[in-house]
């Protein structure tokens, strides 16, 4: 799982409306924040897996994200590889978010972005 949170965590700082972000391996500048806490975790048991493949950061966690979700059950996702590392932290404050998160309250008092998700990730399921 916590693999699968490192992946969506990287992938998910896109700017849509620069095109700035995304899954560019950014994650590992990021750590300090608090929606990412717990991923020095992840991140660094993948260190050995990407020093010896020679990927990059944002391959090595595409990678990882896709088979993740496979053990969990899901699909096999082709992850093609090629994707360039982030020198730096995704802007904190995007311009323009991939998604809101505005949906029914749930029984909890939050909100379900079951709705978002299947907008945003079509295939998420």
């Amino acid at each position: 799982a916590s693999l699968l949170r490192l992946a969506f965590h990287d992938a998910i700082a896109l700017d849509t409306g620069t095109g700035k972000g995304g899954a560019n391996g950014s994650i590992q500048f990021e750590l300090d924040r608090r929606a990412n806490y717990g991923l020095s975790r992840p991140l660094e048991a993948l260190r050995p897996i990407q020093n010896a493949a020679k990927l990059s950061w944002a391959d090595t966690i595409a990678v990882a994200g896709a088979e993740a979700v496979t053990a969990a059950g899901g699909p096999q996702i082709q992850v093609p590889l090629g994707r360039q590392d982030a020198a730096t932290p995704d802007p904190f404050d995007l311009e323009t978010k991939v998604g809101s998160c505005e949906g029914p309250t749930t029984p909890g008092g939050g909100v379900s972005c079951r709705g978002q998700v299947s907008t945003t990730l079509p295939d998420a399921g």
